[in-house]
């Protein structure tokens, strides 16, 4: 059984589909956590142990601590690894949480492991340092402005 294609939407309507959908996309985007960390974390993976792809998947949910008796937990594997949140958590310990996690999964290719006694202080010492910079980064008006985005030919009108 196939389904019928549905009739292409006229230009109009199509330009205001693609503006309501953009609005969608920021308002989650405002939502991400972390989420420029997490895509570094797969970039450095891929690229230093020669993986072609390594997903990071977050979930912030209900129910994490009743369940892993931690405000957040990753499960790694070779191929993907899956951090959970707390979503009952203020949105900066969410970040610090997703730093401290996102160092489970890096430690968890590391040749060289380090002391598995201290392993959560490690972590932690992970998170805040990376929080710290992300901390100057947005402090700091230079760097912040090469996240904006110039002058760009937004509404530049195509030929048909």
């Amino acid at each position: 059984m196939t389904t019928p294609a549905l009739p292409a939407m006229d230009y109009d309507r199509s330009i205001t589909t693609a503006e309501n959908i953009a609005g969608v996309i920021y308002n989650l985007s405002e939502q991400c956590l972390m989420a420029h960390t997490l895509r570094a974390v797969e970039w450095h993976i891929t690229r230093e142990y020669n993986k072609n792809v390594f997903p990071i998947v977050l979930t912030v949910e209900e129910g994490v601590i009743d369940r892993w008796h931690s405000k957040s937990w990753t499960v790694v594997t070779a191929d993907f690894a899956h951090i959970f949140i707390e979503h009952e958590l203020s949105r900066d310990q969410k970040r610090v949480c997703i730093a401290h996690e996102a160092y489970h999964v890096l430690e968890f290719f590391r040749p060289v492991k380090s002391d598995r006694n201290r392993i959560e202080d490690i972590c932690d010492q992970f998170a805040n340092e990376l929080c710290r910079k992300h901390d100057q980064f947005y402090r700091n008006p230079e760097k912040v402005k090469t996240c904006m985005f110039g002058r760009l030919p937004i509404n530049s009108k195509r030929q048909p």
